[in-house]
């Protein structure tokens, strides 16, 4: 067995462990419930999932990192930070982590609130043991403590095992309720099977159609995720490079803020909007929903796909690394990332528009609503994870010479050490491009062969040096 073979199965191996070790904790349940009581009561929920000492996830992490990152854009400490390199990151990081326990404490304390108050109206009071104002704090605190065992878990995935940790965290939440979902909708094809009854055409014509529609989906989207338009750049003494923009310039950013957009009138003219309009137009089954929400999603989608492909800000950039956009002589280099800008985000949305609109169809129901935008980042997370894996079969042990935040120069980085015949892998690229900005918390790493680690230092300090 080679080396290079052996470090890859010990970092399957170790990621595997991890993952069972962080979901044995989804069946410890939070403190101050009754599980007796809880199973009497809801005996379906047979994995505490609602009251797990693991309820808040890594929500809270991602929120404060996100809120950290939206601060630092104007904030005068957090903006210094920012240009710092590596190091100002760690600094953020730092300060990310610090709002993640407050952002715990509040959510664990709403959480354990409401769980509480919602078992003593079923269970008259039996499901909790300590029903004082005090009890909802010693929930939320140890809740707080499992969103940081997450956390460690995740470091200990991205430094010793495969992929990023917190893309393997959200791919193993996901492929929990994906699994389940799916081996439904076969075993309802096919439960003529189960009633030891004759397996008819119609039964194995619609296993055939889930699988057919599913696989045509998976494919749908690793072709778009993984096409880009080539920018080429060149740099001052004569290195040519260039910077991939994606397709799917903006991602699955505009469909959350989609989502926001439309539930933000509720919130603020609740008691001025007739109960009729509100039921027509703000609710999921309502007639103007869909359309209402593929409105917000076009604005939405060009809005951030030149809020992260800023033409202008690209070029200072590129200035900055002294190197430049290669265009036709007599063409504005801003005028060509615009143009390749608008035909990539038409395709991007109607991608996405696909999918919002598979969501309220028949067709999501024949697979039980597998199809969907969380099926986008299910996939996206396993093409990083694959693509880690092969990299690492080929290449053996990985050394990792840089760290990005900006994924145009993530794409421009490895460009350049393909020329220079480097075989190189980004890791996290995909899920940190499904999101861009709102996803700071997922680090890009450029991983290369140890034996190519020095050329490869060399070649980022040279040309993309305080990125």
């Amino acid at each position: 067995m080679k080396p290079k073979s052996n470090d890859l199965y010990r970092r399957i191996l170790i990621t595997i462990g991890l993952i069972i070790l962080w979901r044995l904790f989804v069946f410890i349940p939070a403190p101050g419930i009754d599980s007796g009581v809880v199973k009497e009561f809801f005996p379906s929920n047979g994995d505490f999932k609602g009251i797990s000492i693991l309820a808040l996830g890594i929500m809270p992490y991602v929120s404060a990192y996100v809120l950290v990152e939206l601060f630092s854009l104007f904030l005068p400490p957090l903006k210094s930070w920012r240009k710092e390199g590596s190091f100002g990151r760690r600094k953020l990081l730092k300060t990310a982590l610090v709002v993640t326990v407050f952002l715990s404490i509040v959510h664990g304390y709403i959480q354990s609130y409401m769980v509480i108050r919602g078992f003593n109206m079923v269970a008259d009071g039996e499901a909790v043991n300590l029903p004082s104002t005090w009890s909802h704090l010693q929930t939320a605190l140890p809740l707080t403590v499992a969103v940081f065992f997450t956390l460690w878990i995740a470091h200990m995935i991205t430094k010793k095992g495969v992929g990023h940790g917190i893309s393997v965290i959200f791919f193993g939440g996901y492929a929990v309720s994906f699994l389940p979902r799916l081996y439904k909708g076969m075993m309802e094809a096919t439960q003529s099977v189960l009633r030891f009854e004759q397996f008819t055409f119609e039964d194995a014509g619609r296993v055939v159609l889930i699988l057919l529609v599913l696989f045509v989906f998976i494919a749908i989207i690793v072709v778009f995720e993984r096409s880009v338009k080539k920018i080429p750049v060149e740099f001052d003494d004569g290195t040519k490079a260039h910077i991939p923009i994606k397709l799917t310039t903006a991602g699955t950013v505009p469909i959350g803020f989609g989502r926001e957009a439309l539930l933000l009138p509720i919130l603020l003219l609740a008691g001025v909007i007739p109960s009729w309009v509100q039921q027509q137009i703000f609710f999921s089954d309502s007639t103007f929903y869909y359309p209402i929400n593929l409105i917000a999603l076009v604005f939405l989608y060009y809005f951030f796909t030149f809020l992260f492909y800023s033409p202008e800000r690209m070029i200072e950039l590129l200035k900055s690394k002294n190197s430049s956009i290669v265009v036709p002589e007599g063409e504005d280099p801003s005028d060509l990332i615009k143009r390749s800008l608008k035909a990539m985000a038409l395709a991007g949305l109607l991608y996405l528009s696909l999918f919002l609109l598979l969501s309220r169809m028949g067709m999501n129901s024949l697979t039980g609503g597998l199809v969907g935008v969380g099926l986008i980042l299910t996939v996206v997370i396993a093409m990083d994870i694959s693509g880690e894996v092969l990299f690492r079969s080929k290449s053996g042990r990985l050394s990792k010479v840089a760290e990005f935040h900006n994924i145009p120069i993530a794409g421009l980085a490895k460009s350049l050490l393909e020329e220079r015949a480097i075989p190189c892998h980004l890791k996290g690229y995909y899920h940190r491009a499904l999101l861009y900005f709102f996803g700071p918390y997922i680090e890009v790493s450029l991983l290369v062969p140890e034996d190519k680690s020095e050329e490869a230092k060399e070649l980022m300090k040279r040309y993309l040096a305080h990125q």
